[in-house]
Formats: structure tokens, C-alpha cells, sequence
């Protein structure tokens, strides 16, 4: 763990993200914790009025019990994938909250690094583990990608230090993220804040890490 605590550093990595609906904030809020689709089934958390969890994903190939989590920046493609999905319906609108990259270090949590979308061959063929080297292969200079009908190869080009190689890359963390670790919560709109702090407000909840950043939602 320490040598992956310096690959960070030297990477100058302090952010991880996750993204997910407006109406699971007040969950995590309430419950001050985020937590994985396998616990909110369990404790049947999931459309409850008084917690107010809806689950992003009908299907998670990777396994319900982690919570995803990307690199510096989101998962770009999903995220365009999952607004575009939903923006017909008024009741599902979209934040990024931005996570302290020392959640990585929490002896309670177990986390597990993918070169990209966990769920993909890809990923079962360079391994998804807790390693060192499971840490350094998201930032290879090469990723081959395979899949059913092609393959493609994504290199390091532009890419920033604190980015990983593959935009898919992804952080599997097993366990309850404390919200203390949250560090912003992003919104589109200025309008978009103002309707969240309006909920918060009414049920005494925090919303002092609430900003605005639309270059996230670009």
C-alpha cells in the first residue's frame, strides 16, 4: 500500500470521482455514507421515500457489491451514455461528487484497480486486483482493448500524469465510503444548486460542499 500511496503522489493524483442522480444525495446524506447497489437491495433502501436511493444502472456486469469510482476525471462516455438515457425524464438529473484520494488508504475499505470498464474481457486479461501492479497498469503507455467483433489499442498521448490511459479505467471499491471523504459535489447549473440546497435545506442536511462546474458536464 505505501508504494502505491507514492505512485499517487508522484502522479500527483488528489481526486476520485463518481457520479450519480441528485436524488441519491439526500441517501447519502442521511445515511452519511455512499454504498454499494448489493447493500441498498439488501436493506432495501432503493425508491424508499424517506432515503430516496435510485440505483444508476440496471445492470452491472462488474458485480452490485462494489461501488465504482474513476481517476481525476469521470468516465466520460458512460456518463454521456446515462444523461443522454434519462433526458426525457424531469425527475433524474445528474451530480459528480469528487472524493479525497485518501479513501484509497482506509484500512475498512478494500479497493480494486481496473485498466478499463471492469466488466469488459480487457480488464479479465490484465487482471483487476489491489497490487501495485494492478495500480500501475492504468497508466500504461499501451492498452489493447478486445472485444467480440474488433480490437483497438488506446495510447498515452495527451493524457496528464494524474490520468489514467483509458478513460474507462476504474476503482472498484468494496465497503461503505464515509461521507467525510466527499470533498465537492458538482452541478451543472446554477439553477440545478439552487433546487439541491432548497431540498437540503428543508430536511436540515449539509450542502456546504455543493458548487457549480460545468466543465465537468461538457
Amino acid at each position: 500500500m505505501n508504494s502505491i500511496k507514492k505512485e499517487i503522489e508522484n502522479r500527483g493524483i488528489i481526486n476520485l470521482v463518481h457520479f450519480t442522480h441528485w436524488r441519491n444525495l439526500k441517501g447519502i446524506y442521511t445515511l452519511k455514507k455512499i454504498i454499494s447497489r448489493k447493500k441498498l437491495l439488501e436493506e432495501r433502501l432503493i425508491d424508499r421515500e424517506d432515503i430516496l436511493f435510485k440505483h444508476n444502472d440496471n445492470f452491472r456486469m462488474e458485480g452490485e457489491q462494489y461501488i465504482n469510482l474513476s481517476i481525476t476525471h469521470i468516465n466520460r462516455n458512460l456518463f454521456k451514455a446515462f444523461r443522454s438515457r434519462s433526458q426525457n425524464s424531469a425527475s433524474i438529473n445528474w451530480c459528480v461528487i469528487k472524493l479525497d484520494k485518501q479513501l484509497l488508504f482506509d484500512t475498512s475499505l478494500k479497493c480494486l484497480f481496473s485498466v478499463t470498464n471492469a466488466a469488459s474481457a480487457t480488464a479479465k486479461k490484465y487482471g483487476i486486483g489491489t497490487d501495485l501492479i494492478n495500480f500501475q497498469n492504468m497508466f500504461l503507455n499501451e492498452i489493447n482493448i478486445t472485444n467480440t467483433f474488433n480490437g483497438r489499442t488506446i495510447y498515452r498521448k495527451s493524457q496528464k500524469d494524474n490520468e489514467t490511459t483509458d478513460n474507462q479505467a476504474e476503482v472498484l471499491v468494496l465497503g461503505d465510503i464515509p461521507i467525510n471523504y466527499i470533498k465537492e459535489v458538482c452541478f451543472e447549473s446554477e439553477e440545478d444548486l439552487m433546487t439541491i440546497q432548497t431540498t437540503f435545506d428543508y430536511y436540515g442536511l449539509s450542502s456546504d460542499k455543493f458548487k457549480v462546474d460545468k466543465s465537468i458536464f461538457l
